[in-house]
């Protein structure tokens, strides 16, 4: 394509060149394709697609063969919230370096006609968003995995305690360590049921990291008068 017909591209019916032949043009062209995406331009040479949990961050040539404007582009790339884009020619991407490769930057060749970036740029949102679904699943197996050993542990620690009282106080901790609290009890009701106000709840173990106390059992009426009610 001739400079003179990049200068009056033909366009489509949204008003869309039928190719993008530049950088600053991809910047202005990607604003148009989707209402939902949000354009931002941190810097020269810089621009990212905000789509929901994702977003997708392009880098001119210039950029991405700077070793040191690189590395907090890379520092990032174990973030599967991001994707990062290497724009150029098709001789300049051939010369990507090693280190981008490994970090799985992706690759976007200019001229592009804009059916073909609309198609690339819906095919990485997609990736992206299922890498993210499974990277989600695997932490949620990894915890269930990690949660199920520790119960095991515990099971093997309890069955090990003889003692009723340090059984009692050894539960209790292990609760308080799944449900991350500070402090905890246990407790039992001596209900009445021919005199409710002679009904008890009696502290069996009761632990506080917060306040400082050493508490044995002891036990609390069941009435009007009384914090419990």
């Amino acid at each position: 394509m001739s400079s003179q017909a990049r200068e009056t591209p033909t366009t489509t019916q949204n008003n869309l060149p039928d190719e993008v032949g530049s950088f600053v043009e991809l910047i202005a062209v990607s604003g148009q394709l989707n209402s939902s995406y949000q354009i931002d331009v941190p810097d020269d040479g810089v621009f990212s697609i905000n789509a929901g949990e994702l977003t997708l961050v392009f880098l001119e040539n210039k950029v991405w063969q700077d070793s040191q404007k690189m590395q907090p582009f890379l520092e990032k790339s174990d973030d599967s919230g991001f994707c990062f884009i290497c724009t150029g020619s098709d001789d300049e991407l051939t010369q990507l370096p090693s280190a981008l490769e490994e970090a799985s930057f992706r690759t976007l060749s200019v001229p592009i006609r804009v059916q073909q970036l609309q198609n690339a740029i819906h095919n990485m949102t997609r990736l992206q968003a299922l890498m993210i679904r499974a990277e989600k699943a695997n932490k949620n197996v990894k915890e269930t995995n990690d949660n199920v050993k520790y119960v095991l542990r515990v099971s093997r620690e309890l069955n090990g305690v003889r003692d009723t009282k340090k059984l009692l106080s050894l539960i209790l901790q292990k609760a308080r360590e799944i449900a991350n609290a500070d402090a905890g009890s246990i407790y039992t009701v001596d209900w009445n049921e021919h005199r409710e106000t002679d009904s008890r709840i009696v502290f069996k173990v009761t632990q506080n990291e917060t306040v400082q106390q050493e508490l044995e059992e002891f036990s609390i009426k069941v009435n009007e008068q009384s914090i419990v009610g």
